[in-house]
């Protein structure tokens, strides 16, 4: 018999580590109530400080996260973090969530005024953006 290789669903590393620091901020904000600084994130998850530098940069443009000058400084959540969700986060950091090409609206797939499998991969796309939308920071850092 065959042996088959396991496939897992691999969010990007943007997606992965993005998760991680601001993670990092909102446990930093709600336990010390003060700001995180790029380098103890990066010491504590073992990451680049400068990519955290480009990630932070991308949830700074949405406005999820701010930034504190001084000898103090660091990153800070610009909201509480039950107000900040999963989706919010991943569309910040990687674009528009979608499963399958058809569905991003850009018609590059051939088949998609067509495509049988269609109607299913729009329900899986809800039901993951619906999930990730249920999903906030504060329910990682409990």
């Amino acid at each position: 018999m065959k042996k088959t290789k396991a496939k897992f669903f691999q969010p990007t590393t943007k997606i992965h580590y993005g998760l991680r620091l601001i993670a990092r901020i909102a446990s930093a904000n709600q336990v010390k109530k003060k700001p995180i600084s790029l380098g103890v994130v990066a010491k504590n998850e073992k990451l680049s400080r400068k990519y955290l530098e480009e990630l932070a940069g991308l949830l700074k443009k949405a406005k999820l996260i701010s930034s504190v000058r001084g000898k103090q400084g660091g990153y800070i959540l610009s909201q509480p973090a039950n107000k900040i969700n999963l989706k919010q986060i991943i569309v910040a950091l990687d674009g528009p969530i979608n499963p399958v090409i058809c569905l991003a609206g850009n018609n590059l797939c051939s088949l998609e005024k067509g495509c049988l499998t269609k109607p299913a991969w729009q329900m899986i796309e809800r039901s993951l953006i619906n999930t990730l939308e249920k999903i906030d920071l504060e329910d990682l850092i409990i």
